[in-house]
């Protein structure tokens, strides 16, 4: 998911059986109104109607950004990516029969220091 569309991740979970991962990237936060975990936004709905489970989020460290980059529209400053992974139940398929669920893959060692907690149950 993230891109400009509204529905993106939504629509990905819909077309995705059991076991399916979804990640997204956020611009500047885990809480905002349409990605992520606003009170409006898509993860937040699919969480609500069970649509993913097992969550991790991470934040990478603070880097300045030079202003000669093309993402810094000319003036340096300091940026933080965000992102999270998100296992698709299944529940929420759409269009097509259930299929046996895969074995999902083990975070347990996946970068455990950048690891962030969110509320997901909003």
């Amino acid at each position: 998911g993230s891109s400009l569309c509204k529905t993106d991740n939504i629509d990905l979970i819909h077309k995705s059986g059991a076991g399916v991962t979804l990640t997204s990237t956020a611009m500047e936060s885990l809480h905002d109104e349409s990605v992520y975990f606003g009170k409006t936004a898509q993860w937040t709905s699919l969480v609500q109607k069970r649509c993913i489970e097992e969550i991790t989020c991470f934040e990478e460290e603070e880097r300045t950004l030079d202003a000669s980059l093309y993402l810094a529209r000319g003036k340096k400053q300091q940026i933080s990516h965000k992102f999270c992974f998100a296992v698709s139940t299944g529940t929420c398929m759409t269009g097509s029969k259930q299929r046996p669920v895969p074995k999902t893959w083990n975070k347990s060692h996946f970068c455990p220091n950048w690891i962030v907690p969110v509320n997901a149950t909003q």
